[in-house]
Order: C-alpha cells, then sequence, then structure tokens
C-alpha cells in the first residue's frame, strides 16, 4: 500500500486548497493550516513560528508557487529541519497524542471527511451530519482504550464502546430504520396544533396537541418502530370534555393503515353531547384556557408546585 506523507494532514476546502492537521519534525508535532497558490497563507502555532522565523521569506516563495499539499509539506519540513542546530536538543521524544491522532485521522478516512461537519483542533470532539441528522463524539485523552462519549438525538441508543466509524455507521442504520417514525411525527407536526415540545428534535416520540374548548392531548408513541400502532395518551382540560374524550377515544377503531393525524381527526372531531348536540374538538381558536397556558413561569421555567385539586380532576391517564 502506498504510504501518505503526512497522513495527519486533512483538507478543509479542497477548492480553495486549503489543509490542516499535524506536520512531524524531529518527532515533534505541531498544528499547521497552509493555503497553497499566489494568495495562500500558512498559520502555526508558537513553537512552529520560531521554527520558521528566518526563513519567511524562503516558504512563502515556495507557497506561492506550490502545486500540491504534499510536495510543499515536504519541501516545508526539509527547510525547517535544515534549519534547527544542534542546539534544539530541547524538543522531546515522540508524543504520546501522535498515536492516537493518527488513529483518528484513519478512522475519519474511512468514514468520509464529507461526512465531517466540525472538528476541534485537537480532534478530541467531531461533529458529523449525516443524512441530515448531527452526530457529536467527544474523545477522551486515551481513545481508543476509553469509549467516546456521545450525543445524538435518535429515539434509541448507541454504544459508547464503539470505535467512530462504527458509532457513525451505527447512526445512519439507525436513521434509516426509524423513518417511518420520522415522517410520522412529521405529518403530525404538519397537521396539528402542537404545543410541546416548541422545538421538537428526532428524540422526541411524544407531542402535546390542542384539541380546541381548553382541551389538549399529550401523545406518546410507545414503540418507535411502529409508530402507526395506536399511542398511548393523556388528556387534560375540564371533567366533563375529557370525559366525552375519552369514551371517544376508548370506542373509536383506531386504524393503523393512515396517518395518526387522520385518526386523531376521525376520533375527536365529532363528540356526541346530550345536551349540546355534536361538538368540534380539533376547532383550535379557542384554546387560550388559562389552566393549559399559564404554567409557565416569566422565566420560562415550569413552577414546581402544582394545586392537587386541579391537577386530580383536571387530569386523565389511560
Amino acid at each position: 500500500m502506498h504510504k501518505v506523507p503526512f497522513p495527519l494532514i486533512i483538507p478543509i476546502e479542497e477548492e480553495k486548497k486549503i489543509y490542516k492537521g499535524y506536520i512531524p519534525i524531529q518527532k515533534q508535532e505541531y498544528l499547521i493550516q497552509v493555503q497553497l497558490g499566489p494568495g495562500g497563507q500558512l498559520f502555526g502555532t508558537k513553537e512552529l513560528n520560531e521554527l520558521i522565523d528566518n526563513k519567511k521569506t524562503l516558504i512563502e516563495n515556495k507557497l506561492h508557487e506550490a502545486k500540491d499539499i504534499m510536495t510543499f509539506l515536504l519541501e516545508f519540513k526539509e527547510i525547517i529541519e535544515e534549519s534547527i542546530t544542534s542546539e534544539s536538543n530541547e524538543i522531546t521524544t515522540f508524543q504520546p497524542m501522535s498515536s492516537k491522532i493518527s488513529h483518528i485521522y484513519q478512522e475519519l478516512s474511512i468514514i468520509g471527511f464529507d461526512k465531517v461537519h466540525y472538528m476541534s483542533e485537537t480532534m478530541d470532539e467531531i461533529l458529523f451530519k449525516t443524512i441530515y441528522h448531527e452526530l457529536k463524539v467527544t474523545l477522551p485523552s486515551n481513545y481508543p482504550f476509553a469509549p467516546p462519549q456521545i450525543i445524538a438525538y435518535i429515539p434509541t441508543q448507541i454504544e459508547s464502546s464503539l470505535s467512530i466509524a462504527d458509532i457513525v455507521n451505527r447512526h445512519e442504520q439507525i436513521i434509516h430504520q426509524h423513518q417511518k417514525l420520522f415522517d410520522c411525527l412529521d405529518d403530525l407536526d404538519k397537521h396539528m396544533r402542537i404545543l410541546e415540545p416548541e422545538k421538537p428534535n428526532r428524540s422526541d416520540t411524544w407531542r402535546k396537541i390542542a384539541l380546541g374548548h381548553h382541551c389538549s392531548l399529550y401523545l406518546e408513541i410507545t414503540d418507535p418502530m411502529s409508530p402507526f400502532d395506536k399511542p398511548q395518551i393523556r388528556l387534560f382540560g375540564s371533567e366533563k370534555r375529557v370525559e366525552n374524550l375519552r369514551k371517544a377515544w376508548d370506542h373509536t377503531f383506531w386504524d393503523k393503515e393512515v396517518a395518526l393525524h387522520v385518526n386523531l381527526l376521525n376520533i375527536f372531531q365529532l363528540v356526541p353531547d346530550e345536551k349540546q348536540g355534536q361538538e368540534d374538538y380539533t376547532n383550535t381558536t379557542d384554546i387560550e384556557c388559562g389552566i393549559c397556558y399559564s404554567y409557565k413561569l416569566e422565566n420560562g421555567e415550569a413552577p414546581e408546585t402544582i394545586l392537587a385539586s386541579i391537577q386530580s380532576k383536571y387530569n386523565t391517564e389511560f
């Protein structure tokens, strides 16, 4: 297999010929960012800048004339190493971090740099974007001997003991497996008046929905792999209206072949009432209810105390 001279250098913006990574010079690694071409620039750490201080003109000429990154880096390294005298013995042994960075680079090469949305300078925090979903991986100092931390807004967890490449692959698999769930919730968000969560993410399998007449519905999909099954719900509102809604829920057929919002409309739209006839519970023009909408404090937080009498009277769960 052909060995890449500088495996720790990766393209940041290939069209602009911008590269970033670590370059080894006499068993010491230095962070460097390079832009090739006539308007090219070179950025490095304080230690690297001190090494190239007396060779700036020569290096700038090489940088502006360079056509490819590997050729420039080979010439750059040769210039720096030739300028280092025997008094520079304070440069110590090869840093342990290099093996970690090399391992990470190899994994990213397998994954594909096009999926890397962000990466910290020390490569200990990486944000991937796959199939329009974000995945954040934080690596401990002793990776790969310790598992990474994972932040992913998906309905199921990913094992942290996996490698970065395996984590990304597993993340993509979960997204594909739950696409019906995402489509189902998107449809619900589109057709119903969603009260909470205000900004749902892909791990939120619940919704609080306005039904009208000061009533609302908490809905949760209990089986993410079967999103069209009858969900678990909780009803909020006056005792009389909640009782009517509960009866409608218990006695109306749930059709798994249609969208969730269609089932909700079929169940709650026309509720028989002996005194008032039929009432439309999907009407959302009168949802400004003091009970439903004033529970949040001015700072957006929820109060710690709820009156027990109100809670027991107006909350029905089944």
